[in-house]
């Protein structure tokens, strides 16, 4: 596996809950890299899948600890969902497709679930086939250099 973006140079932190890995090649990589940092986190139960995850809220400490008060967070579903249920979420885009499976596979999101996060949409915008949503918190500016919408900071 080609990890370059571990040995670009930057600080990487890797959390996880596997007694494994501090043994076997994440004690390797961690090693081989000064610049990573292994963080073994608990789990806790994700109320909508019934399934264990890495607790949110402890990797969100862990950040603070390490005097870092902004993360951007990609992923699909699943961790947005639990970002939003602890409505830990100020500003969000969301990439909306109309893809189409053989078998759906729900995501579990909704609208009503980022408005009980606390979040208002913003904008909205076509991307090819695809919608673009803007979210953000009541009174949290949109990164810009007026907290308006900037159609030249926009990468199209």
């Amino acid at each position: 596996m080609n990890m370059l973006f571990l040995k670009d140079g930057h600080k990487a932190l890797i959390y996880h809950n596997v007694d494994e890995i501090d043994k076997g090649k994440g004690n390797k990589l961690s090693h081989e890299n000064s610049n990573v940092d292994l963080v073994k986190v608990l789990t806790e139960k994700n109320s909508s899948t019934d399934a264990s995850t890495l607790s949110i809220k402890e990797i969100l400490r862990d950040l603070s600890s390490r005097n870092i008060h902004h993360v951007m967070v990609e992923g699909g579903p699943a961790t947005a969902i639990q970002f939003l249920q602890h409505k830990l979420v100020d500003r969000a885009i969301f990439v909306r497709a109309p893809v189409t499976f053989i078998e759906p596979v729900p995501s579990g999101m909704s609208d009503e679930m980022i408005k009980e996060a606390g979040l208002t949409l913003l904008r909205e915008e076509k991307c090819g086939d695809d919608t673009i949503e803007y979210w953000s918190k009541d009174g949290a500016p949109w990164p810009s250099i007026d907290g308006a919408f900037d159609d030249m900071l926009w990468p199209y």
